[in-house]
Order: structure tokens, then C-alpha cells, then sequence
């Protein structure tokens, strides 16, 4: 995911750079807060790739 990318384009979904940053917050805490117990080894290194986290 480019996060530089989806922040130049929040105005065309009329999100503020707060709304934004917040989405952006949440995602990462979404996808961060697995525990390496939840999901198996490969799925962690898939959301690692996809989620740049």
C-alpha cells in the first residue's frame, strides 16, 4: 500500500489531512495488532508486503 499516494488523493474523497491521518492510525493499529499467535508465519510476511507495516 502507498501511503504518500492515498494522502495526496484524500481531498477526492473530501477526508480531511486529520480524517486522514486518523484512517491512516487505524489501519496500522488494525493491521498491527495481530499477534504472531493469530495468524500463521505466512500471513504475517503477506500483511508485512502489503501493508508496508
Amino acid at each position: 500500500m502507498d501511503y504518500a499516494l492515498a494522502f495526496e488523493v484524500a481531498e477526492y474523497f473530501r477526508l480531511s489531512a486529520t480524517e486522514a491521518t486518523r484512517i491512516y492510525d487505524e489501519v496500522l493499529g488494525a493491521v498491527g495488532g495481530c499477534s504472531q499467535q493469530d495468524i500463521s508465519h505466512r500471513e504475517q510476511l503477506l500483511k508485512l508486503v502489503a501493508f508496508n507495516v
